[in-house]
């Protein structure tokens, strides 16, 4: 048949493709996918789209790789362990919201009594007892190791050594975040190949994916002056445009001190802060004088979210935490209470998932429908009779 549309009946006739299936006078048997079967979009219809997991709000996408890019001794070092440190305790990084868990550390350039120093006094200036972070916080100096070892891109495909890395991490759980400094020292291949950058991303992306943890990773600044957000990192665009988020860290001038600024994010909003030093050598947010991160914003977002909770078991009514539920989805519902306090929809649902890996919510019985049957939803752990 040449040109024009096939007909419907024809269309609806035919079969979708399966692998092996083998089709004489055609090249069907070679199709790798199948558009029509894969695409169907019936079962988006009336259905919200599932809300995008950060394990750090507006930076790192969980099943995504964020970079970091800054000249040396900007502290991107100190910053990227203030992260891993802020998902290890539960606490907020730089403002945002983390998801609490097990982060792990990959340092090629820095010993391990370099890397204890630096966490001694992020844990001083964060209030963080260092016994806390105990067999949730693992940071690993790779300085002494053979380059080979530490080299996860090669030869345009990846290494034995990153097969072995995802094995590893696999057996962790609750894995939340992986950091990996820096490119220089993991990356054998050529920064300004588009073919090999975008190689070398796609193979961390798919096994963030598997392992559904977000990944940092550390490179240099871009020698460039264009003060594009594509020029960012050195080397090829595709450091920048193959990564979910991307962030610069500038060091202090005469105007301002050093900034942490997140200048690309697929599914969020562009946003920075001002950072300094303090005298005892850490890298903290200037609007926090006392040094102490707390996290006072994600707690707010958390206990508006346990308010509006409450309200609604005492009107009766129940939530859940399944997006599909256009009417009892919990941060859609509370959004509008008065007990919200104007929190977003976003900020509410980072809430709940942290109040449930936290074991403040859970999902069980709430109570009993017209015929006597089960309602579940979401009920406080924290309240007396509340759920099972």
């Amino acid at each position: 048949m040449n040109g024009g549309p096939i007909p419907l009946e024809e269309f609806e006739r035919r079969q979708a493709w399966e692998p092996g299936c083998e089709e004489s006078g055609d090249q069907q048997g070679s199709r790798p996918f199948d558009i029509v079967g894969r695409g169907d979009i019936s079962s988006w219809v009336g259905a919200d789209p599932a809300p995008v997991p950060f394990v750090i709000a507006d930076f790192v996408e969980q099943g995504a790789v964020g970079l970091l890019a800054g000249e040396g001794g900007a502290g991107k070092s100190y910053t990227v362990l203030t992260a891993a440190m802020s998902v290890a305790a539960g606490r907020s990084f730089y403002g945002k919201w983390a998801m609490r868990g097990r982060a792990v550390c990959l340092f090629a350039e820095d010993s391990s009594g370099a890397i204890h120093a630096r966490l001694a006094r992020l844990c001083r200036a964060a209030d963080v007892p260092m016994d806390d972070l105990v067999g949730n916080l693992f940071p690993l100096s790779l300085l002494d190791d053979d380059i080979g070892d530490r080299t996860l891109w090669s030869n345009g495909r990846t290494t034995a050594r990153l097969k072995v890395l995802e094995t590893e991490l696999s057996a962790i759980p609750e894995l939340r975040l992986l950091v990996l400094d820096c490119v220089a020292q993991m990356f054998d291949g050529d920064e300004i190949s588009r073919r090999d950058v975008a190689g070398f991303l796609g193979a961390l992306t798919a096994m963030a994916r598997r392992l559904t943890i977000g990944i940092i990773l550390i490179h240099h600044a871009s020698k460039s002056t264009d003060g594009s957000s594509l020029r960012m990192a050195s080397g090829s665009t595709a450091w920048i445009a193959q990564v979910r988020a991307a962030a610069e860290l500038r060091k202090a001038t005469a105007d301002e001190g050093p900034r942490f600024a997140v200048r690309k994010i697929n599914n969020g909003r562009e946003w920075e802060v001002e950072l300094k030093w303090t005298d005892d050598g850490a890298l903290v947010p200037v609007v926090e004088p006392s040094g102490v991160m707390a996290g006072i914003e994600r707690q707010g977002h958390e206990q508006a979210f346990l308010d509006c909770l409450a309200a609604v078991a005492l009107q009766g009514r129940t939530v859940t935490d399944s997006a599909n539920s256009r009417s009892r989805y919990a941060p859609k519902v509370f959004v509008t209470m008065p007990e919200a306090r104007g929190t977003r929809v976003r900020d509410l649902e980072r809430a709940m998932s942290a109040l449930f890996s936290a074991g403040s919510i859970r999902i069980g019985e709430v109570g009993r429908n017209a015929k006597r049957m089960p309602i579940e939803g979401i009920f406080s752990t924290q309240d007396v009779g509340g759920g099972q």
